[in-house]
């Protein structure tokens, strides 16, 4: 698919591509190779090998061919991300890149990528979670929800976006998350989405705490799965109140949830 470069998104040093519904992680071939990366547009080539996904960036892909694949020989055999080569109808010598290498590759120049690629499917609640995760794009709006917290006892961190939450949600150690739902970069909606789509948070309560006070805007949250709705401008003792419902009460499914609505 072509996209330009600007569409990368940073995630905490980690480029980011939205495809889709799906954040992916990022890997330019062009430095691994010697040359310059793409300035403006660029051609993102979708790789999946096992219960993994990327996204592959390259200057252009050229159409399919038949050709055949030879050994590269004990020179190049140990490469870290080549498989192969063949030659052209011009002489060229074509190399063919080993997509699980790649992977390698990934891992070896992003260590916080795992996050965003694609686990197998499961049901298990995150572990050893103590901390409550405050996203909103108002710094004031995120002090002050975090001494609210941390006066009530909690371990409180704060993301002041979705995908920065996302970013901070691969540590495990969170219990639940509050988060606004107008914000740039990654909205509240799809942070929400998001994390129902990975097993990793799918249990992961969620509670909403938005200026927007609708029902409409209610009814979305809770279709993607959340169990809160705070309207701001919120107390502390609504924060509290509504965050150990959740917390002393156990952490039901998001399908199982009531949502508790406090003005």
């Amino acid at each position: 698919m072509a996209i330009e470069m600007a569409e990368l998104m940073q995630v905490d040093g980690q480029p980011m591509l939205k495809v889709r519904n799906e954040l992916l992680p990022v890997l330019i071939l062009a430095p691994l190779v010697g040359e310059p990366s793409p300035v403006e547009n660029a051609v993102a080539v979708l790789l999946r090998a096992g219960d993994r996904a990327m996204a592959l960036i390259v200057d252009r892909v050229q159409a399919q061919q038949e050709v055949v694949i030879r050994p590269l020989g004990p020179l190049l055999d140990t490469h870290p991300f080549l498989s192969g080569a063949t030659i052209s109808g011009a002489g060229t010598v074509i190399f063919a890149l080993h997509v699980g290498r790649l992977f390698d590759v990934l891992t070896s120049v992003a260590a916080r990528q795992a996050m965003f690629i694609l686990g197998e499917s499961s049901d298990a609640a995150p572990t050893e979670a103590r901390a409550v995760l405050f996203v909103d794009d108002s710094i004031s709006v995120r002090k002050l929800a975090a001494r609210f917290l941390e006066t009530g006892g909690f371990e409180v961190d704060t993301a002041r976006d979705g995908l920065d939450a996302l970013g901070k949600l691969a540590s495990g150690r969170f219990r639940i998350v509050i988060t606004d739902l107008e914000m740039p970069h990654m909205h509240g909606y799809e942070l929400i989405a998001e994390m129902r789509r990975h097993p990793q948070y799918r249990h992961l309560p969620v509670n909403v705490c938005s200026s927007r006070s609708s029902e409409k805007h209610r009814r979305r949250a809770r279709e993607l799965g959340t169990q809160g709705y705070i309207t701001k401008p919120f107390t502390k003792d609504q924060l509290l109140a509504d965050i150990r419902q959740l917390t002393e009460g156990g952490t039901a499914a998001p399908q199982q949830a009531k949502m508790s609505a406090l003005e």
